[in-house]
């Protein structure tokens, strides 16, 4: 990544050196060279930033001086997505330590330069951006004087009408809300930037409301008819302050609660009637969604440094958070201005995965009713029925290669039936609902890990359990497989011979 910093140190040398050398004859080279290495030396990275970071100010909000200057362009340098230098030095963005790092600034002046940073107050730093071009205070009141005019163009709102269709004229509208403890994510539930529709090349006047002067929006005390703020901040007249604030106050008081054609309207029940409403975007709820996002995904120390550990294959053991599966969308397509201040000042916002739920897919279903009637089916074993059923129809195995035949059927049957008994148990946590199930005891005790305890000590169940395989093979399988009409009825002899089979390995079922 490029050193910012760095950078515009040399910039600024570069610049400071080339306008030095107006004042001397290019045939002295002797000054010209010496002058270049006092300039240098000035410029020198360490020694620069721990005497620009400790210029004291006469005035925060207005910078004047050179050096003044010199350090609020510093401040207000671009780093890292978009954060000024300001905004890492006071989280202490490991960002800031590596590129002083990197121009030869040891730790205890890394500290006194961050130190002497945090001791200026952010919001002096949008005076600067705003009137960079007119520092002195005779300028700011003319541009002021300017910007009173233009705000009759706009109108305070807090949820944008364009966000739905470029093109909509109105609403109108301010709401802020109460706040009230009920969980939800609403207007008044949480503390969210204003937002101003105004025309595209007037926004520096949503700029100038965004201020902040002691912590309180300009906004704020124009809504309040506050005069003196200005009388202070600006050192103007209360009669040009009084008449800034008449101005002003247009951009608060021009609601408009018409609706447009573009807007998106619904139905909505009420009593025994409807009411039609249209749907607007709360933009300061959905810029300041953005603002929480991106400093999950993007500008958070912890992100930076696991990220970078991920890049150099390193290993880390930082924990963060993110939030995967965005949209982004942009309002406005090139001309974001045309939307809103703050759509003009995020440019984009976020929409949640909004796909439905993946449902897992279930080859295992863990029975509600009955084992024998929801988890296995009769027909995985017709092969194996129209086997016995020829067998059967040799007037009854009489030889012992035809009952080591038979036996041999009836142990794929059950060697089947424990292997499904097996997988159920494995779904039963997930799946097994009490007040859903109408199995029988003896099954939930085969089958839920719950009742593993009774399943080990008690036979009571196993008894119960194994006359019910027995009966559900001979009289339920097999005859419904081979049909009425073609299956031999056997008396209770076959019965008690399969119940003897299955005690041999009852067993079996209860592990």
């Amino acid at each position: 990544m490029e050193n910012v910093i760095q950078k515009h140190i040399d910039s600024l040398k570069k610049k400071r050196i080339k306008s030095s050398l107006l004042l001397y004859d290019e045939e002295d080279k002797k000054k010209r060279d010496n002058l270049k290495i006092k300039i240098g030396n000035k410029y020198e990275y360490g020694k620069w930033l721990l005497h620009i970071s400790s210029v004291k100010l006469d005035n925060e909000y207005f910078p004047i001086l050179e050096e003044e200057i010199d350090l609020y362009a510093l401040l207000t340098l671009k780093i890292f997505y978009g954060q000024r230098l300001k905004q890492l030095c006071d989280v202490k963005h490991p960002l800031i330590y590596e590129f002083l790092r990197k121009i030869k600034i040891d730790d205890s002046d890394i500290e006194k330069i961050i130190s002497n940073i945090g001791q200026i107050k952010i919001e002096t730093l949008d005076y600067y951006l705003l009137f960079e071009e007119e520092l002195e205070l005779e300028k700011i009141e003319s541009r002021i004087d300017i910007l009173a005019q233009d705000s009759s163009q706009g109108t305070i709102i807090s949820h944008s009408a364009k966000m739905t269709h470029p093109s909509c004229r109105y609403p109108k509208i301010i709401y802020e809300g109460k706040f009230r403890n009920d969980g939800f994510l609403r207007t008044g539930n949480n503390k969210v930037d204003f937002d101003m529709q105004i025309n595209a090349v007037k926004l520096k006047v949503f700029k100038f409301f965004s201020l902040k002067y002691k912590g309180v929006s300009l906004k704020e005390y124009i809504a309040n008819d506050n005069y003196n703020i200005f009388v202070e901040l600006f050192n103007v007249s209360e009669e040009k302050s009084k008449f800034w604030i008449k101005k002003f106050s247009s951009c608060l008081r021009s609601q408009d609660y018409r609706t447009d054609r573009f807007i998106k309207q619904v139905y909505f029940p009420a009593d025994s009637s409807y009411h039609v409403l249209s749907l607007l975007h709360p933009s300061g709820l959905t810029f300041k969604f953005k603002d929480k996002i991106d400093y999950l995904n993007k500008y958070s120390s912890d992100r930076y440094i696991a990220n970078k550990k991920k890049k150099e294959d390193k290993y880390s053991n930082i924990e963060f958070a993110t939030v995967p599966n965005l949209t982004e969308i942009k309002y406005g397509g090139e001309h974001p201005k045309n939307i809103s201040g703050l759509n003009n000042k995020y440019q984009s916002h976020y929409l949640l995965n909004s796909m439905p739920p993946v449902l897992e897919s279930r080859d295992i279903h863990f029975p509600k009713v009955d084992f024998f009637k929801n988890s296995i089916s009769i027909w995985e074993f017709k092969s194996i029925f129209f086997s016995l059923h020829y067998l059967y129809k040799r007037d009854y195995p009489k030889n012992m290669e035809i009952r080591d035949e038979r036996d041999g059927y009836y142990g794929e049957i059950i060697d089947s039936i424990i292997e499904r008994m097996y997988a159920v148990r494995e779904v039963s946590t997930k799946q097994y609902y009490e007040k859903n199930s109408k199995l029988k005891h003896h099954q939930k005790v085969w089958l839920i890990e719950a009742y593993k305890e009774e399943r080990e000590n008690d036979d009571d169940w196993l008894e119960k359990l194994i006359k019910e395989i027995a009966r559900w093979i001979v009289s339920v399988g097999y005859k419904k497989v081979v049909g009425k009409k073609e299956y031999i009825k056997f008396g209770n002899g076959e019965y008690l011979y399969l119940l003897q089979l299955l005690e041999e390995q009852k067993e079996s079922f209860r592990w």
